[in-house]
């Protein structure tokens, strides 16, 4: 009988490969929940109630009254929550002109800049705004994604108050981290990352309305 070949040597692994296989190997045992923040599930996703909101300018207010409650109003409910303290800024302008401004919303000690575009005239102005910038509180989100996700605990790799440029390519992305230790009917897996979405009218995504999230594949 010919000599038996000799057995083949353990394959080593290169330390790409190793650097590859580790994540497996670490979540084979489920997420690492203590690096996430814990706290309840809301019952329902966050969301600002109108009657949150500062009282609204009548009809005899200045026009750059009403256009500074505007974006306020825009700003707290994109947030989804509202801030007693909220304000914004415009530079003074003739609303019998057309004119081109950037005011500035403060929201939870943070600014964040709109574009806005007054079409004047004698008897009738109007406006459209549009934000360089968009405010989004952390625990805010984190509520989002607990609700989203059906889990206690998360994190948001943020600011407590986060300003996320509008214009697609400008920043880093924003993304918060998730887990369980159990399985539920809303994922498959028990853990994951998503982004937050600010896109607007502007960009041609969503309405604008509110902040979302994405899976991050």
């Amino acid at each position: 009988m010919p000599p038996s070949a000799p057995a083949a040597p353990a394959r080593l692994l290169r330390p790409a490969a190793l650097a590859a296989a580790l994540p497996l190997a670490l979540t084979a045992c489920g997420p690492d929940l203590g690096s996430l923040r814990s706290a309840p599930i809301p019952d329902e996703a966050p969301r600002l109630a109108d009657a949150d909101l500062p009282p609204e300018p009548g009809e005899d207010a200045p026009f750059a009254d009403r256009i500074e409650w505007d974006l306020v109003a825009a700003a707290s409910r994109f947030a989804r929550v509202a801030d007693p303290d909220a304000a914004a800024e415009c530079p003074e302008f003739d609303t019998g002109a057309d004119s081109e401004l950037v005011c500035t919303v403060v929201f939870r000690g943070t600014e964040a800049e709109w574009e806005v575009t007054v079409n004047g005239g004698d008897y009738f102005a109007s406006s459209q705004m549009r934000p360089l910038g968009r405010q989004v509180v952390r625990d805010v989100a984190e509520d989002l994604v607990r609700f989203e996700m059906d889990t206690e605990t998360v994190r948001c790799d943020m600011d407590e108050v986060h300003v996320i440029p509008t214009e697609a390519g400008e920043g880093e992305p924003v993304t918060c981290a998730w887990g369980r230790d159990r399985d539920s009917w809303r994922t498959e897996g028990r853990e994951g990352t998503v982004r937050i979405e600010v896109s607007t009218p502007h960009a041609g995504q969503g309405d604008g309305e509110e902040f979302w999230l994405s899976p991050v594949e």
